[in-house]
């Protein structure tokens, strides 16, 4: 696979984009695509972006089964290693849909857990919420909790002396 495009070249976003109803929802989006979705998995991990620290988030795979099918036959390919060139990633957050590895460079994403469609519907009765439902989640979520005060600060601080 080739480089990843620097951030400059990638599609402007903020996390506090107040024009995007989806933020913060990924658990739940995720939750609701795969309980729709036999095949596909939900995957709880992290994604990252300039000089934040990783962010909590949840995305799905799949495979494209036309694109496998067409590997399979133009390539004669096992269905096993076509699938596996075929898998896609959903972020229904940015409603995209990218080549799982493309996801994960441009996305800078780390995969803690993935849940199959029997274990979403395990883990939601179980626990009553869309996730996370992992320790590494619950870790990285606090560092970015902690993060974002410290970025509220140094903008109040930098907003006061300016006012002044």
């Amino acid at each position: 696979m080739g480089t990843c495009k620097s951030e400059a070249e990638l599609p402007s976003r903020t996390d506090t984009d107040e024009g995007n109803p989806r933020l913060g929802r990924c658990y739940q989006l995720c939750g609701e695509y795969v309980s729709d979705n036999l095949h596909a998995v939900l995957i709880h991990g992290t994604i990252q972006r300039g000089d934040r620290p990783p962010l909590p988030h949840a995305w799905v795979e799949y495979v494209d089964a036309e694109k496998a099918g067409y590997l399979q036959d133009r390539y004669d390919m096992t269905r096993e290693r076509a699938e596996s060139h075929a898998m896609i990633a959903y972020d229904p957050v940015w409603d995209e849909r990218q080549p799982v590895e493309l996801h994960r460079c441009l996305s800078h994403a780390e995969e803690f857990e993935r849940y199959t469609f029997d274990e979403v519907l395990q883990k939601m009765q179980e626990t009553e919420h869309w996730g996370p439902w992992d320790a590494r989640s619950d870790a990285a979520h606090e560092v970015f909790v902690e993060w974002q005060a410290g970025q509220r600060a140094t903008q109040q601080r930098s907003k006061k002396s300016h006012d002044n």
